[in-house]
């Protein structure tokens, strides 16, 4: 802007010295050239139109110097306000008309960014004046609180949150200048942990104009850590005991057990039955911490459900007959599921497995499917085991739970043949349940996609 002025000074200036020194010319050309041949008018003109044509040269080589030297990027009015990389900069990103200062502009100032910012947090946000009453609340405070803005402004927050904790770090935030944080759990129907942080607003003297609260739900978070906590220690457990036993057997073999030809046999098979389970749990372990990492998921394909079975009944034919169980399949002709061949094989041999374990010598353990709507195929395996009490259904699918512990152990179970099941069911889209009548055997249902 200073530039600009500073030039049509020095043009106006310019033009005021040619005027004048076009007076003085015409007037001393008329005296001076009095017995010339030619008009003194003409000669006159001359000189103007010489002074003209200076004046235009001079303006154009002055203005195009200007334009030059103060020539400015189109948004140099918005890069005032928020400075700009330079364009050799690899982390440069400018769009034109999409800076700070224009956003603002399109959003009719901060207060509508401010609102915006509120209403997209999936962060619970409550601002509180000096008395700790609510004077705002975001979407997301009241969808976790379940109770309406209106309903909050103007109360204490102890009306609104009823939690020691929160009136803690509320209290703790007004004595410190930074930033308080807690974990704040809630009993109930569904209990929930949020993580929470609570910042003070002061004036320029220290006084507290209000105060800032911030959580977030944490619940899923905690609960994995949970699980992942309970998972360590079950797989150290279940380590141990085989570990235990084999090294018990090989201590009694080295201190004179490998003389006695009587139990020498038996010892060395105890030792192997304890390293095959061991062997099993390991390779379980795997399986479920590859399949909840996502190492199981894929493309789907059209799996014909018989070729399957016939797969997992020869896989686990010497087991059954070794226990006189019959393996019966039915209702398999030509029936296509989606899903992952190789998962498909999995669940069907853990659910023959458990079946076969279970079920008592000389019984029946059938297989079969049948429709089940909406373009689903519900596969069936049915044992005549001792069943499951009621109350141990819901949890049956969990890793490492058990019903009778002794029995599973002494069957060979690791405890995750169920659980892999259900992850390995779920990944495909599918669903597993059980139905069980102590006495009466278990039945345990796997519903999967028809391919038609």
């Amino acid at each position: 802007m200073g530039r600009n002025l500073r030039d049509r000074t020095f043009l106006y200036g310019l033009f005021l010295i040619v005027l004048v020194l076009f007076v003085f010319l015409a007037l001393g050309s008329g005296r001076f050239l009095q017995d010339s041949p030619l008009p003194g008018i003409w000669v006159s003109s001359f000189v103007f139109l010489g002074m003209v044509a200076l004046v235009w040269v001079s303006s154009r080589w002055v203005i195009g110097g200007a334009d030059k030297s103060t020539q400015v990027p189109a948004a140099s009015e918005s890069s005032t306000r928020m400075s700009e990389k330079k364009p050799d900069d690899p982390r440069a990103v400018y769009v034109p008309g999409r800076n700070y200062g224009q956003l603002l502009d399109r959003l009719e100032g901060p207060e509508a960014l401010l609102e915006t910012v509120l209403r997209s947090m999936s962060e619970c946000v409550i601002l509180l004046n000096a008395s700790g009453r609510v004077v705002l609340a975001n979407p997301s405070a009241q969808s976790i609180l379940e109770v309406p803005e209106a309903e909050m402004l103007g109360k204490h927050f102890l009306e609104v949150i009823r939690h020691a904790g929160l009136a803690d770090l509320i209290t703790r935030s007004q004595e410190s200048d930074g930033v308080t944080h807690g974990e704040l759990e809630f009993g109930g129907g569904q209990e929930r942990t949020f993580s929470a942080n609570v910042g003070a607003l002061r004036e320029s003297d220290g006084r507290v104009l209000g105060q800032i609260v911030v959580f977030s739900d944490v619940t899923g978070l905690k609960r994995l850590m949970k699980m992942r906590s309970e998972f360590v220690a079950n797989v150290s457990h279940e380590l141990k005991t085989p570990l235990t036993a084999i090294l018990g057997y090989v201590e009694t073999l080295q201190t004179g057990g490998m003389d006695d030809k009587k139990n020498r046999s038996a010892f060395l098979g105890k030792i192997a039955d304890q390293s095959k389970r061991l062997h099993a749990l390991i390779e379980d372990v795997l399986e479920l911490s590859r399949i909840e990492a996502g190492g199981a998921s894929g493309s789907t394909e059209s799996v014909l459900l018989s070729d399957v079975v016939e797969q997992a009944v020869e896989t686990l034919r010497a087991k059954a007959e070794a226990r006189r169980i019959t393996l019966k399949t039915s209702d398999l002709a030509g029936r296509k599921v989606r899903g992952q061949t190789d998962a498909v094989l999995r669940i069907l041999v853990n659910l023959l497995d458990n079946a076969i374990k279970f079920s008592a010598e000389g019984s029946v353990v059938d297989l079969g499917a049948q429709e089940a709507g909406a373009g689903r195929l519900e596969v069936w395996v049915k044992d005549e085991g001792p069943g499951i009490p009621k109350e141990h259904l819901p949890r049956l699918f969990e890793r490492f739970y058990r019903v009778d512990v002794s029995r599973s152990r002494s069957a060979g179970g690791t405890g995750l043949g169920l659980s892999i099941v259900k992850h390995l069911v779920e990944r495909m889209g599918g669903e597993v349940r059980v139905e069980s009548t102590e006495g009466k055997g278990s039945v345990f249902w796997v519903t999967m996609d028809v391919v038609e």
